[in-house]
């Protein structure tokens, strides 16, 4: 069953940067869904201790949120919008 859009692009782009262990999909999804509201800009922020070669990468979503009439029922959906991508890590420099 598919809990986010996109989510088989996602898995395999996750678990190709991430070091999972022995976590399944489902831990994996219940993982991501459960940061995903509080989340800023809705991305998931791997930590370079997490990534197979250590460094902080990017994971975005977009949110949809639909309505349906006469019911009045929102709904939230998380979609995957494409390819993660490495955070710059600024270090300060001296002259």
């Amino acid at each position: 069953m598919e809990i986010l859009g996109n989510q088989a692009a996602f898995l395999a782009d996750y678990k190709k940067i991430v070091k999972t262990g022995d976590m399944s999909d489902e831990m994996i999804i219940d993982k991501v869904v459960g940061e995903l509201p509080t989340a800023p800009n809705f991305q998931i922020i791997a930590d370079n201790n997490e990534t197979k070669l250590g460094q902080r990468i990017c994971f975005p979503f977009k949110q949809e949120v639909t309505a349906t009439d006469p019911d009045g029922v929102i709904t939230t959906r998380y979609i995957y919008i494409g390819s993660p991508f490495e955070l710059d890590t600024k270090a300060d420099e001296q002259p």
